[in-house]
């Protein structure tokens, strides 16, 4: 009766340390837990838990968990050499499990120095090396002095041996994995602190940049030939920044979109009003599409009542929406425009994609080959 409540006792146990094996994230209250209950489980006095760890260049076994029933003592930090002058030792570097039962009679000498320290006698022990999935030893795992019911010191069995090698094994192999979670996490977190000054460096760096554009436009506009009329570039200097554009963003990963504009209506108003309100007509584009667009953005005139305009990082999407805001300003224009004829242009885009690469002349010709699209739409309208 006593052995059948004794073993499903033991069974209990080790189902509560299996739970808390696949739960519990804290190695220290982990190794405290497998270690108190393996004390629990085969009656013993004692027991220590070792991790192998190198200290200055030196390998070392280093106390993580120390348990002593008769004595308040605690070894948590304090180490030993991985060599044959302890059992642990021993076991750490050969990776053999050691199982004493009498001293007097084993040719292993337990080393006596904590014994005469603090008044303590080891008869017997079960010392295992603690394995990881590779086979690779870890740490040592060691109980003492197994008693019996009325308090004496006997043997350890086989059932012993066998529930302290599992539990040393499970043990090994989870504190193995929580360590490399561990180690993940650390360098998951330095990866994201490392991603965010990165980023937060590439931010100002961009910002810069994108000062030095608009700095860059600038200067070229200024050392550059421009168009009398409208003051902007002509269409070689302008042709050779939108290039330059065009390569940084390249470099960069960014969309950019070239847009052709054609002016409405222009040989109309200079057959019947003349050339001077056919020029008339052009500043009023121009002023009217510069007002909307983004500093960033960068138009030239092409040839005649042709204009070309980099809509830089943006897409086909963000450019139409920058069209739709251009004629909604051409109407509240000419809503006020006291003329016979309308203020307003046709637009055809192209975009840039850096990963096609397409040059200059090309995203010239598609944004021609749309813009006479819109056109033809917007001359049926008006018929």
């Amino acid at each position: 009766m006593n052995e059948a409540k004794n073993y499903k006792e033991k069974i209990a146990r080790l189902n509560k340390i299996g739970i808390m094996i696949s739960k519990e994230r804290n190695i220290d209250k982990l190794l405290n837990l497998i270690l108190d209950e393996s004390i629990i489980l085969t009656n013993s006095d004692a027991g220590s838990i070792y991790f192998k760890e190198e200290i200055d260049g030196e390998e070392l076994l280093v106390f993580k968990s120390s348990i002593n029933k008769s004595m308040d003592i605690n070894f948590v930090g304090e180490s030993i050499k991985v060599d044959d002058s302890s059992v642990s030792g021993f076991v750490a570097r050969t990776g053999k499990e050691v199982i004493i039962n009498d001293d007097n009679n084993s040719k292993f000498n337990i080393n006596k120095t904590f014994d005469k320290e603090l008044n303590y006698e080891t008869v017997n022990m079960i010392v295992i090396p603690m394995k990881n999935e590779i086979d690779k030893v870890v740490g040592v795992f060691q109980i003492i002095n197994k008693k019996s019911n009325d308090g004496l010191i006997e043997p350890y069995d086989d059932e012993d041996i066998d529930l302290v090698n599992s539990l040393a094994s499970q043990c090994a192999i989870y504190i193995d994995r929580i360590r490399l979670n561990q180690l993940l996490e650390r360098n998951v977190n330095l990866t994201r602190v490392t991603l965010i000054k990165f980023f937060n460096s590439m931010k100002s760096a961009m910002n810069v940049i994108g000062d030095d554009i608009l700095k860059e436009q600038k200067e070229f506009k200024e050392l550059a030939t421009t168009d009398e009329l409208t003051g902007l570039l002509l269409r070689n200097e302008g042709l050779s920044f939108v290039e330059k554009q065009m390569e940084f963003a390249s470099l960069n990963s960014i969309k950019l979109v070239i847009a052709f504009i054609d002016i409405n209506n222009l040989k109309y108003v200079n057959d019947k009003f003349g050339h001077g309100e056919g020029d008339l007509l052009i500043k009023s584009v121009v002023e009217i599409i510069t007002k909307v667009a983004r500093t960033s953005d960068f138009i030239f005139r092409f040839g005649g009542d042709e204009f070309i305009m980099c809509v830089y990082n943006a897409d086909l999407f963000a450019a139409s929406r920058m069209k739709v805001r251009i004629d909604k300003a051409f109407k509240e224009f000419n809503d006020n425009f006291d003329k016979e004829y309308e203020v307003s242009a046709s637009f055809g885009f192209a975009e840039y994609n850096f990963e096609e690469k397409k040059s200059i002349q090309e995203l010239i010709k598609e944004a021609d080959e749309n813009m006479y699209l819109e056109k033809a739409k917007y001359k049926s309208i008006k018929k």
